[in-house]
């Protein structure tokens, strides 16, 4: 899993207690709080399915699972898309 992730393992050898004073293990370290958990997304995911079921928006399981194939096809499409870049001020008086 190192390897894979290019992580360096040099640090696995010595003596727990020393591993906060090297740089490998530093950059270690520092890779591995960059990484996303999968798991915390899919729960995340999990929760805001369900939080739309039980809000009552949906008349029908075929109406949620068309919004979720849009939902999808917009992430892919725009896969850098933030609420607060999709939100804009309105102007016009």
């Amino acid at each position: 899993m190192f390897m894979t992730l290019g992580v360096p393992d040099e640090f696995l050898v010595v003596d727990p207690e020393l591993w906060t004073t090297r740089d490998d293990y530093k950059a270690a370290e520092a890779i591995v709080n960059t990484l996303s958990v999968t798991s915390n997304h899919a729960e995340r995911d999990v929760a805001l399915i369900q939080d739309a079921v039980q809000s009552g928006h949906f008349k029908s399981e075929t109406q949620l699972q068309y919004v979720l194939q849009v939902i999808k096809k917009s992430l892919i499409k725009f896969p850098d898309a933030k609420s607060r870049h999709c939100l804009r001020k309105q102007t016009d008086s």
